[in-house]
Protein backbone atom coordinates (compact mmCIF):
# COMPACT_ATOMS: atom_id res chain seq x y z
CA UNK A 1 0.00 0.00 0.00
CA UNK A 2 1.62 3.27 -0.91
CA UNK A 3 1.85 6.31 1.13
CA UNK A 4 -0.99 8.21 -0.42
CA UNK A 5 -2.96 5.04 -0.10
CA UNK A 6 -2.37 4.34 3.61
CA UNK A 7 -2.92 8.10 4.78
CA UNK A 8 -6.21 7.96 2.96
CA UNK A 9 -7.34 4.67 4.86
CA UNK A 10 -5.64 6.59 7.93
CA UNK A 11 -7.73 9.75 7.63
CA UNK A 12 -10.60 7.86 6.54
CA UNK A 13 -10.33 5.66 10.07
CA UNK A 14 -9.63 8.99 11.99
CA UNK A 15 -13.16 10.47 10.84
CA UNK A 16 -14.99 7.31 11.79
CA UNK A 17 -14.05 7.29 14.76
CA UNK A 18 -13.80 10.60 15.91
CA UNK A 19 -15.71 9.48 18.52
CA UNK A 20 -13.18 7.86 20.31
CA UNK A 21 -10.14 8.58 18.60
CA UNK A 22 -9.10 12.05 18.53
CA UNK A 23 -6.05 13.68 16.38
CA UNK A 24 -3.94 13.84 19.88
CA UNK A 25 -4.86 10.59 20.34
CA UNK A 26 -3.45 8.95 17.29
CA UNK A 27 -0.18 10.99 17.02
CA UNK A 28 1.68 13.85 16.87
CA UNK A 29 5.19 14.60 14.06
CA UNK A 30 7.12 14.99 17.55
CA UNK A 31 7.39 12.53 20.15
CA UNK A 32 7.55 15.39 22.64
CA UNK A 33 4.67 17.08 21.83
CA UNK A 34 1.71 17.76 24.23
CA UNK A 35 -0.12 14.58 26.10
CA UNK A 36 -3.54 13.82 24.48
CA UNK A 37 -6.22 15.26 26.38
CA UNK A 38 -7.77 13.66 29.30
CA UNK A 39 -11.40 14.04 28.27
CA UNK A 40 -11.41 11.76 25.14
CA UNK A 41 -13.54 9.01 25.82
CA UNK A 42 -12.29 5.56 25.04
CA UNK A 43 -15.11 3.41 23.40
CA UNK A 44 -15.33 -0.97 24.54
CA UNK A 45 -15.82 -3.12 21.94
CA UNK A 46 -17.62 -6.57 21.68
CA UNK A 47 -15.39 -8.93 23.91
CA UNK A 48 -14.03 -6.72 26.45
CA UNK A 49 -11.50 -4.79 24.24
CA UNK A 50 -10.89 -1.24 25.45
CA UNK A 51 -9.66 1.78 22.21
CA UNK A 52 -7.27 3.27 24.75
CA UNK A 53 -5.82 7.18 25.28
CA UNK A 54 -2.42 6.89 23.92
CA UNK A 55 -0.44 8.66 26.47
CA UNK A 56 3.18 10.08 25.64
CA UNK A 57 4.86 7.53 27.58
CA UNK A 58 2.81 4.62 25.66
CA UNK A 59 4.42 6.88 22.57
CA UNK A 60 7.73 6.75 23.71
CA UNK A 61 7.57 3.01 24.44
CA UNK A 62 6.71 2.50 20.90
CA UNK A 63 9.69 4.54 19.55
CA UNK A 64 11.91 2.45 21.39
CA UNK A 65 10.47 -0.79 20.78
CA UNK A 66 10.27 -0.17 17.15
CA UNK A 67 13.99 1.43 16.71
CA UNK A 68 15.22 -1.55 19.04
CA UNK A 69 13.40 -4.29 16.16
CA UNK A 70 14.64 -2.47 13.54
CA UNK A 71 18.16 -1.96 15.17
CA UNK A 72 18.44 1.19 14.60
CA UNK A 73 19.03 4.21 17.17
CA UNK A 74 15.85 6.36 18.36
CA UNK A 75 17.44 9.37 17.73
CA UNK A 76 16.69 8.16 13.94
CA UNK A 77 13.36 8.89 14.65
CA UNK A 78 11.65 11.94 15.14
CA UNK A 79 7.90 10.85 16.14
CA UNK A 80 4.92 9.24 15.15
CA UNK A 81 2.95 9.91 11.87
CA UNK A 82 -0.01 11.96 12.22
CA UNK A 83 -3.02 10.19 12.75
CA UNK A 84 -1.24 6.71 12.73
CA UNK A 85 -1.44 5.07 16.63
CA UNK A 86 -4.23 2.98 17.53
CA UNK A 87 -3.62 1.33 20.77
CA UNK A 88 -6.09 -0.71 22.89
CA UNK A 89 -6.21 -3.38 25.50
CA UNK A 90 -8.01 -6.68 25.32
CA UNK A 91 -9.24 -6.64 28.72
CA UNK A 92 -10.01 -10.46 28.95
CA UNK A 93 -6.24 -11.63 28.27
CA UNK A 94 -4.86 -8.38 29.37
CA UNK A 95 -2.98 -7.89 25.73
CA UNK A 96 -1.99 -4.62 25.00
CA UNK A 97 -2.01 -3.87 21.45
CA UNK A 98 -0.99 -1.26 18.50
CA UNK A 99 -0.27 0.04 15.21
CA UNK A 100 2.31 2.97 14.41
CA UNK A 101 4.05 5.01 11.52
CA UNK A 102 6.95 6.76 12.39
CA UNK A 103 9.19 9.56 10.65
CA UNK A 104 12.76 9.80 10.35
CA UNK A 105 14.38 12.52 11.63
CA UNK A 106 16.42 15.37 9.83
CA UNK A 107 19.67 13.25 10.91
CA UNK A 108 18.57 10.12 10.29
CA UNK A 109 20.95 7.69 7.85
CA UNK A 110 20.17 6.77 4.10
CA UNK A 111 18.45 3.35 4.98
CA UNK A 112 15.77 4.91 7.42
CA UNK A 113 15.06 7.47 5.34
CA UNK A 114 15.12 5.35 2.02
CA UNK A 115 12.71 2.66 4.38
CA UNK A 116 10.20 5.73 4.94
CA UNK A 117 10.00 6.38 1.50
CA UNK A 118 8.41 3.01 0.66
CA UNK A 119 6.31 3.21 3.44
CA UNK A 120 8.81 0.41 5.67
CA UNK A 121 8.08 2.62 8.50
CA UNK A 122 4.69 1.13 9.89
CA UNK A 123 4.80 -1.52 12.39
CA UNK A 124 2.47 -3.93 14.47
CA UNK A 125 2.66 -4.09 18.44
CA UNK A 126 1.72 -6.49 20.80
CA UNK A 127 2.56 -6.36 24.52
CA UNK A 128 1.95 -9.77 27.05
CA UNK A 129 1.05 -8.72 30.84
CA UNK A 130 4.39 -7.68 32.46
CA UNK A 131 6.23 -8.41 29.23
CA UNK A 132 7.52 -5.49 26.80
CA UNK A 133 6.10 -5.17 23.49
CA UNK A 134 6.88 -7.39 20.57
CA UNK A 135 6.65 -5.60 16.96
CA UNK A 136 6.15 -7.24 13.58
CA UNK A 137 6.60 -5.28 10.28
CA UNK A 138 2.99 -5.18 8.06
CA UNK A 139 3.56 -6.62 4.90
CA UNK A 140 1.60 -5.31 1.74
CA UNK A 141 -1.07 -4.45 1.42
CA UNK A 142 -0.99 -3.37 5.48
CA UNK A 143 -4.36 -3.38 6.07
CA UNK A 144 -4.15 -7.18 5.10
CA UNK A 145 -0.89 -7.55 7.34
CA UNK A 146 -3.72 -6.31 10.46
CA UNK A 147 -5.88 -8.75 9.80
CA UNK A 148 -3.97 -11.54 10.45
CA UNK A 149 -2.04 -9.74 13.53
CA UNK A 150 -4.84 -8.35 15.34
CA UNK A 151 -7.85 -10.21 17.02
CA UNK A 152 -11.28 -9.09 14.80
CA UNK A 153 -12.43 -7.32 18.14
CA UNK A 154 -9.82 -5.38 18.58
CA UNK A 155 -9.92 -3.98 14.54
CA UNK A 156 -13.85 -3.68 16.14
CA UNK A 157 -12.83 -1.14 18.93
CA UNK A 158 -10.49 0.82 16.29
CA UNK A 159 -13.38 0.73 13.89
CA UNK A 160 -11.44 -1.34 11.41
CA UNK A 161 -13.00 -3.47 9.12
CA UNK A 162 -11.88 -6.77 9.96
CA UNK A 163 -12.88 -8.13 5.98
CA UNK A 164 -11.45 -5.21 3.95
CA UNK A 165 -11.83 -5.27 0.41
CA UNK A 166 -8.49 -5.00 -0.87
CA UNK A 167 -7.90 -9.15 1.31
CA UNK A 168 -11.42 -10.99 0.58
CA UNK A 169 -12.23 -13.52 2.71
CA UNK A 170 -8.62 -13.39 4.98
CA UNK A 171 -10.33 -12.61 7.97
CA UNK A 172 -12.56 -15.50 7.73
CA UNK A 173 -10.21 -18.05 6.47
CA UNK A 174 -11.58 -19.08 3.33
CA UNK A 175 -9.09 -17.60 1.51
CA UNK A 176 -5.15 -18.51 1.77
CA UNK A 177 -4.69 -17.71 5.11
CA UNK A 178 -4.75 -20.75 7.17
CA UNK A 179 -6.96 -21.44 10.05
CA UNK A 180 -6.66 -23.56 13.06
CA UNK A 181 -8.57 -27.07 12.17
CA UNK A 182 -11.67 -26.39 13.00
CA UNK A 183 -13.78 -26.93 16.42
CA UNK A 184 -13.80 -30.40 16.87
CA UNK A 185 -15.67 -30.57 20.09
CA UNK A 186 -17.75 -28.91 22.86
CA UNK A 187 -15.87 -25.88 24.64
CA UNK A 188 -13.07 -26.14 22.66
CA UNK A 189 -11.38 -22.79 22.09
CA UNK A 190 -8.73 -21.31 19.39
CA UNK A 191 -10.03 -23.87 16.70
CA UNK A 192 -10.77 -22.16 13.55
CA UNK A 193 -9.40 -19.11 13.80
CA UNK A 194 -6.57 -17.59 12.61
CA UNK A 195 -3.62 -16.52 15.23
CA UNK A 196 -6.21 -17.65 17.96
CA UNK A 197 -4.57 -15.99 21.58
CA UNK A 198 -6.01 -19.49 23.06
CA UNK A 199 -6.06 -23.05 22.61
CA UNK A 200 -8.54 -25.04 24.64
CA UNK A 201 -8.98 -28.54 24.52
CA UNK A 202 -11.69 -28.21 27.19
CA UNK A 203 -10.16 -30.79 29.63
CA UNK A 204 -7.59 -30.40 32.82
CA UNK A 205 -5.12 -27.57 33.42
CA UNK A 206 -3.09 -29.09 30.93
CA UNK A 207 -5.18 -29.38 27.70
CA UNK A 208 -4.75 -25.70 27.32
CA UNK A 209 -2.75 -22.64 26.61
CA UNK A 210 -3.35 -19.03 27.15
CA UNK A 211 -2.41 -15.24 26.14
CA UNK A 212 -0.34 -16.75 23.18
CA UNK A 213 1.94 -14.39 21.26
CA UNK A 214 2.12 -15.36 17.27
CA UNK A 215 5.61 -15.00 15.69
CA UNK A 216 4.40 -16.23 12.22
CA UNK A 217 1.32 -16.93 10.70
CA UNK A 218 1.15 -19.15 7.29
CA UNK A 219 4.02 -21.09 6.29
CA UNK A 220 4.69 -24.03 6.93
CA UNK A 221 5.04 -23.42 10.77
CA UNK A 222 3.43 -21.33 12.88
CA UNK A 223 5.19 -20.41 15.86
CA UNK A 224 4.13 -18.53 19.40
CA UNK A 225 4.12 -18.31 22.87
CA UNK A 226 1.98 -18.09 25.56
CA UNK A 227 1.00 -19.82 29.48
CA UNK A 228 0.62 -23.26 29.67
CA UNK A 229 0.61 -25.54 32.66
CA UNK A 230 4.01 -27.74 33.44
CA UNK A 231 3.62 -31.48 35.00
CA UNK A 232 7.09 -31.61 36.43
CA UNK A 233 8.02 -35.71 36.57
CA UNK A 234 6.69 -37.77 38.94
CA UNK A 235 3.86 -34.98 39.59
CA UNK A 236 0.29 -35.33 38.71
CA UNK A 237 -1.74 -32.89 36.62
CA UNK A 238 -3.37 -31.31 39.93
CA UNK A 239 0.23 -30.37 40.56
CA UNK A 240 0.90 -28.38 37.57
CA UNK A 241 2.29 -25.17 37.80
CA UNK A 242 1.98 -22.35 34.88
CA UNK A 243 4.99 -22.41 32.69
CA UNK A 244 5.92 -20.41 29.48
CA UNK A 245 5.23 -22.88 26.67
CA UNK A 246 6.15 -22.13 23.08
CA UNK A 247 3.11 -22.98 20.30
CA UNK A 248 3.96 -24.68 16.58
CA UNK A 249 0.78 -24.57 14.50
CA UNK A 250 1.85 -27.56 11.36
CA UNK A 251 1.04 -29.57 9.02
CA UNK A 252 -0.83 -27.08 6.23
CA UNK A 253 -4.19 -29.32 4.94
CA UNK A 254 -7.87 -29.08 3.81
CA UNK A 255 -10.17 -28.80 6.99
CA UNK A 256 -13.70 -28.52 6.82
CA UNK A 257 -13.01 -26.68 3.62
CA UNK A 258 -10.68 -24.19 4.38
CA UNK A 259 -6.81 -24.13 4.45
CA UNK A 260 -5.79 -24.96 7.98
CA UNK A 261 -3.12 -26.11 10.17
CA UNK A 262 -3.99 -29.79 10.65
CA UNK A 263 -1.85 -30.09 13.79
CA UNK A 264 -0.94 -28.07 17.08
CA UNK A 265 1.48 -28.80 19.91
CA UNK A 266 2.92 -26.98 22.83
CA UNK A 267 6.27 -27.70 25.01
CA UNK A 268 8.40 -26.00 27.48
CA UNK A 269 12.25 -25.57 26.49
CA UNK A 270 13.44 -24.59 29.76
CA UNK A 271 12.44 -28.12 30.74
CA UNK A 272 14.26 -29.58 27.80
CA UNK A 273 11.01 -30.09 25.74
CA UNK A 274 11.24 -29.75 22.03
CA UNK A 275 9.20 -29.42 18.62
CA UNK A 276 8.06 -33.59 17.13
CA UNK A 277 6.13 -33.70 14.63
CA UNK A 278 5.31 -36.86 15.30
CA UNK A 279 3.41 -36.19 18.60
CA UNK A 280 0.27 -33.68 17.97
CA UNK A 281 -3.17 -32.87 18.25
CA UNK A 282 -5.09 -33.63 15.21
CA UNK A 283 -7.08 -29.87 14.94
CA UNK A 284 -9.40 -31.24 12.59
CA UNK A 285 -10.55 -34.37 14.36
CA UNK A 286 -9.32 -33.46 17.93
CA UNK A 287 -7.58 -37.02 18.77
CA UNK A 288 -4.06 -36.81 20.01
CA UNK A 289 -1.17 -38.98 17.79
CA UNK A 290 1.45 -39.68 18.92
CA UNK A 291 2.94 -39.98 23.17
CA UNK A 292 0.03 -38.72 25.00
CA UNK A 293 0.95 -35.15 26.30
Amino acid sequence: MNRTVLGVFFAAMLTMTACSHSPSQAGSATPTGPAPSASASPRVAAGGVENLVVAESVRLSLISAYASHRQISETDISGTAPHSVYYAIDHSTGIHWAIASFTPSPSASQSVRTDYQNDALTAMFQRQPGAAWSVADPGEPSICSWVKYFPSSVLTAWNIPAQPSACPNEATGTGAVPVLGRPWGPGVKGYGEIRPTEINNNGDATSFVRNISWDSWGGEQAVGHGTAYYVAPNQSSAQATPQAATVVAFMLAACGGKTAYGAVEWYFPQHGGHFSSSSYRDTCSGTYVGNAP
